[in-house]
């Protein structure tokens, strides 16, 4: 509604605005011709309101311009007609009728449309309208918490300032935090041999995918999607549900905010706790594959270090990843995965770093280190390398 405050005189009455026809004419004693005062009719499609857009229509005759304002009824000032005529918004037609869409506006609210004709020496016609835009259908979430079982699983539960709940089990094919898509209802949950992809696990069963009311009874939804919109900038969810109960009863509900236990995050934090170097097929002189595991969510991490070809160990150094190859680098077969409990693959690096210290037989590595799908880890490793 910006450009409505921008024609916000200091007073006016509504009653000088919403005059439905005015007409004023300047005329000298020289006047050669009749001043024709322009029409101006305004009508609205009620069917073309939704929560935020509507559409009126403007029929208008002997015009030379037509502008339009519009403003919800509870201004505390309201545009005057020099308001219009200076600053209104110009339709690109001056006669006939024609359609104007309005978009952005606010859900809920009391509208007043107001359209001027003017014509020749000073004479114009008005017109108004008013109109209310749709109330949302659902349930407003005000709250959410959640918790990850593994690195593509999340269980969440939505919560409304009353105390109703949305409870899903989601799963997404990458590793991060719950990824931006559409998850629609799966007839029963994903198993152990399945890739997991933009789904809400557990239709039918009430203890993982729910609605409870305020009053604490249990629903199982059975169908339905939730969609799920992520503000990196704002580390916030936008996620809108239309469900369908086991009593065939249709559902909506929304939230916006940060989801607590599921941060948004540029970055995956993941600290090893074992390592040790394997002996590949066609290893080079001064390759060290090191492999690391995190045993708590299951995950695994294989660096491949390049160094110099008389090196019996893995040297301190910074280490980048290239696919040239070359000593202090590391090379594109390094990669990240989880495997339990549903399998999803992290992915193989292709951009970053690793720095390696050494005090005795106990190595410090830290890495910060890019996947080609564009998931970025950092984390580190401090104990023995074994078999190194």
């Amino acid at each position: 509604m910006a450009n409505i405050k921008t024609l916000v005189s200091a007073v006016m009455s509504a009653f000088a605005l919403l005059a439905v026809s005015t007409t004023f004419v300047a005329c000298s004693d020289d006047d050669e011709e009749k001043v024709v005062t322009p029409t101006c009719e305004v009508t609205f499609d009620t069917e073309s309101i939704s929560m935020t857009s509507a559409s009126f229509s403007v029929k208008t005759a002997d015009a030379d311009s037509v502008k339009y304002v519009y403003y919800p009824d509870d201004m505390p000032t309201v545009p005057t007609m020099d308001d219009v005529r200076q600053n209104g918004i110009k339709l690109a037609v001056a006669n006939g009728e024609q359609t104007v869409q309005l978009t952005g506006l606010a859900e809920d609210t009391q509208y007043t449309v107001y359209v001027a004709a003017f014509g020749k020496k000073g004479v114009f016609n008005s017109g108004s309208c008013g109109f209310k835009t749709a109330a949302y259908p659902g349930f407003t979430l005000t709250s959410a918490t959640g918790e990850t079982y593994s690195n593509c699983n999340a269980s969440v539960k939505f919560t409304t300032a009353d105390g109703v709940t949305v409870a899903v089990d989601a799963y997404y094919p990458e590793f991060k935090y719950m990824r931006e898509g559409v998850y629609p209802i799966l007839e029963s949950d994903p198993t152990s041999g399945d890739v997991p992809q933009y789904v809400l696990g557990g239709a039918g069963n009430s203890r993982y995918t729910y609605l409870k009311s305020a009053g604490g009874d249990i629903f199982a939804i059975t169908g339905g999607e939730m969609d799920v919109k992520v503000n990196t900038e704002e580390k916030t969810y936008n996620v809108n549900f239309k469900l369908t109960l086991a009593s065939g009863d249709e559902v909506e509900a929304r939230f916006t905010g940060a989801i607590s236990g599921i941060d948004v995050f540029d970055e995956y934090s993941l600290n090893m706790d074992a390592a040790r170097v394997l002996d590949i097929d066609n290893r080079q002189a001064g390759e060290f594959y090191v492999k690391m595991e995190e045993h708590t969510n299951w995950c695994e991490m294989s660096l491949d270090f390049q160094g110099d070809a008389a090196d019996t160990a893995l040297q301190p150094g910074t280490y980048t990843v290239s696919e040239a190859g070359g000593k202090g680098t590391i090379s594109t077969k390094s990669y990240i995965s989880t495997y339990s409990p549903v399998p999803a693959q992290g992915g193989h690096f292709t951009s970053g770093s690793a720095t390696v210290e050494k005090s005795g037989d106990t190595y410090t590595i830290k890495w910060d280190v890019t996947t080609k799908e564009g998931q970025r880890f950092v984390g580190t490793y401090t104990g023995t390398i074994t078999d190194m």
